[in-house]
Formats: structure tokens, sequence, C-alpha cells
């Protein structure tokens, strides 16, 4: 700032603008990543009770219907709605689902920080090299 009479040149507002992001996007991961574990975590418990449902089904209905097969146990239970995919395998496979767009939401918060990092160093660096340049000349 003193070189330049006590004003930011234009490369150097530049640069605090593209460090304010940098900082203003890795605090928006940090945001996120905490809502985002929390959210993974609540969705892994859904797993395990859709899980635990479906076992928790079986059990009673062969303690209600002792005397019925397990084909017939499975077969009365479908015949209610109350099958294996219904109960397990679709609400796992939409919570994995979940789990899996914020894993990438948070690699895309990754990458934009990345980018960030990489144009503020090519910033710099073009900055010492045009400064290193104007010296010579």
């Amino acid at each position: 700032m003193k070189k330049s009479g006590g004003g930011l040149s234009s490369a150097e507002e530049v640069y605090l603008d593209a460090a304010n992001a940098l900082v203003f996007t890795q605090g928006m991961k940090l945001n996120a990543q905490k809502h985002i574990s929390e959210l993974k975590e609540m969705y892994q418990k859904e797993i395990e009770k859709a899980d635990d449902l479906w076992q928790d089904t079986l059990k009673d209905a062969r303690f209600i219907g002792e005397i019925l097969s397990d084909n017939e146990i499975i077969q009365a239970l479908a015949d209610g709605g109350a099958t294996e995919a219904e109960i397990r395998l679709k609400p796992k496979a939409e919570y994995e689902k979940t789990v899996a767009e914020l894993k990438a939401i948070e690699q895309e918060f990754d990458e934009t920080i990345q980018t960030t990092q990489k144009a503020i160093q090519e910033m710099i660096e073009k900055d010492q090299e045009l400064a290193k340049q104007i010296s010579e000349g």
C-alpha cells in the first residue's frame, strides 16, 4: 500500500476479493459439513430402523401366526402390504440416495475451494512476475 500511495492496486483488490471469497466458501463448507454430518447420521439411524422394523414385523408375525410356515407368514404380510420391499428396501434406498447426494454437495464445496485457492495462487504468481518485470525494466 505504501508503494501505491496508500491505496490498493487493482491486483491487490482482486486478491483481497478472491481471498474473501475463499474464506466465505470455507466457512460455508464448515457449516454445511456440520449439517451434512448430522443429516448423514440421522439417515444412518433411519436405515438401521428400517432393518429393525422388518425384523420386528417378521418376529411379531411369527408369534401371531405361529401355526403358519414362513412362506405363509410372508404371503399374509404381503397381502396386507407389509413386504420387505415396502418396509426395509425402499426406505433404505431412498436414505442411501440422500446420503450420496449429501456427499456430492460436500465434494462440490471441496472443488470450489480448490478452484478458488488455485486462482488466488495464479494471481499471486502473475503479480510477482509483473512486479519483477517492472523492477527489471
